[in-house]
């Protein structure tokens, strides 16, 4: 039988709508059981979301839904705590104060905003841990940014979590909950470029010497979830992120935690992008956050869903049809921003004020359209349609040789494979096996962009050409 090869993004997909789609394009599917897909829901229905691989909703995208649905997705594990900040988790009053105390390097830094009496003890955050919210069976929470920081090595931490930790086991059952205790700063791998191979090897098999360990048996043991934050700077650093994604997942689940990466579809770094909104009258054009190559955010997803154990997005949005956008915000934030109708009327760099899409007041539903959340489901359904047939069969990089070059070799050891494909900046290739079945990735983070084949040897010795072009992920599924 011929090889069948996965299609990332659909013939029917048209990203010149600026409207996300994804649920009204991809096919009904599902993950494998443990994998952890998110999405925002915007008009659509929650029901339709899981038909199409979603499996947890924000508990801050309830919009629309009753409290008797919202109980019910509580109850069965279907709602997360979507970035609870340190006041909510330990339930602290703004004092009206804000001064920085102690000293950060230290550990010992804390704002009187929440602790005007200092950081708590241990017994002290025991005893918050026992009146904390835990009818979340998954929780990615934000404590290390702005006003309420402090150093997550505390013993009130400590206490707070093993508190935290039986409440949880009782509400969920042990093992079937997730908590990390920040989505931004919680991973335990390095940044890989800025060590050696040798050392990056190394964690593999002496973990505890890694900078981050003391999350294992520290303060942090109980939080089992460590997330990858997918936030970009340049582009031209955008080759690097499924590589990362590929060593911190990897070495995360080598250590028998759990990691999930925890993307946004655009730049954080945005010097002079004039990104253009077309409606049916014209077009707005804004300096805003530019978006990410699709081909990345197909990369980065389909890596975390292989090696780790997926996603959950920040700053993304659901499909909204009326776009409205605010003119408070486009003050505040866009006031460079200008519209060109079709007749090419174009007025100073404040026409956006004759914009037709105004909205009364601060009320905006806007969407800045990036085709990202589109990709993210577009990826996830070729996964649970190739390594999602597979799922917790053989896994191995594989040989294989790019046109008529020399064959590359697997060195057959996650550590060396993981390490040796992103400092040499090789494709990552990859077979998993399972029940007569073949799924195969082939990934060229750094791309010429010209066409090529790869010829890839699977685990029992069969050929496969694949033809690659660019940076969008390849994969394919083979019946043995």
């Amino acid at each position: 039988m011929a090889i069948q090869k996965i299609q990332i993004v659909p013939d029917n997909f048209n990203p010149y709508l600026q409207q996300i789609q994804w649920a009204d394009i991809v096919p009904e599917f599902n993950l494998p059981a443990g994998k952890i897909f998110s999405q925002k829901k915007g008009e659509w229905s929650t029901g339709r979301m899981f038909n199409r691989g979603v499996n947890l909703i924000s508990n801050r995208d309830l919009g629309g839904l009753s409290n008797d649905e919202i109980n019910a997705l509580r109850a069965t594990g279907k709602l997360y705590h979507d970035t609870p900040i340190t006041p909510e988790l330990l339930g602290l009053q703004d004092s009206g104060q804000n001064q920085w105390i102690g000293d950060y390097g230290a550990g010992t830094m804390y704002n009187t905003k929440y602790f005007p009496n200092g950081l708590l003890n241990y017994q002290q955050g025991f005893d918050k841990g026992n009146q904390c919210d835990v009818s979340h069976r998954v929780v990615v929470a934000e404590t290390m940014e702005n006003l309420h920081y402090t150093n997550p090595n505390q013993p009130m931490w400590e206490g707070y979590y093993d508190a935290k930790k039986i409440r949880m086991d009782a509400q969920h059952g042990a093992g079937n909950w997730l908590m990390s205790h920040d989505y931004l700063f919680s991973g335990i791998a390095p940044d890989i470029w800025n060590i050696s191979a040798a050392q990056a090897k190394s964690y593999f098999s002496s973990p505890e010497t890694l900078p981050e360990y003391w999350r294992i048996n520290g303060a942090l043991k109980h939080c089992n979830l460590h997330t990858s934050p997918v936030y970009l700077g340049s582009p031209d650093r955008d080759h690097r992120v499924a590589y990362s994604i590929l060593y911190s997942a990897s070495l995360t689940k080598h250590l028998g935690r759990f990691h999930c990466s925890v993307p946004t579809p655009t730049h954080e770094w945005r010097p002079n992008n004039l990104n253009g909104y077309k409606m049916q009258e014209g077009t707005l054009y804004r300096y805003d956050k530019h978006p990410v190559s699709l081909g990345v955010v197909a990369g980065y997803t389909v890596l975390e869903l292989i090696h780790g154990d997926g996603q959950l997005p920040w700053g993304a949005f659901g499909k909204v049809t009326n776009k409205q956008w605010s003119p408070y915000w486009m003050e505040q934030f866009a006031n460079d921003s200008f519209w060109i109708d079709n007749n090419g009327n174009l007025g100073n760099k404040n026409n956006w004020r004759s914009f037709p899409h105004l909205a009364n007041g601060q009320d905006y539903n806007f969407v800045n359209y990036t085709g990202g959340e589109d990709v993210w489901s577009f990826a996830a359904y070729a996964y649970a349609a190739t390594f999602g047939q597979v799922h917790g069969g053989t896994r191995k990089f594989a040989k294989f040789k790019i046109g008529n070059g020399d064959w590359i070799n697997p060195a057959g050891n996650l550590a060396d494979d993981v390490v040796n494909t992103i400092k040499n900046n090789l494709p990552i290739v990859e077979t998993e096996i399972k029940n007569g079945k073949e799924a195969i990735l082939v990934l060229e983070c750094i791309t010429d962009n010209l066409p090529k084949e790869i010829t890839v040897i699977g685990q029992t010795g069969k050929e496969y050409k694949i033809e690659v072009c660019g940076n969008m992920p390849e994969l394919s599924l083979q019946n043995l």
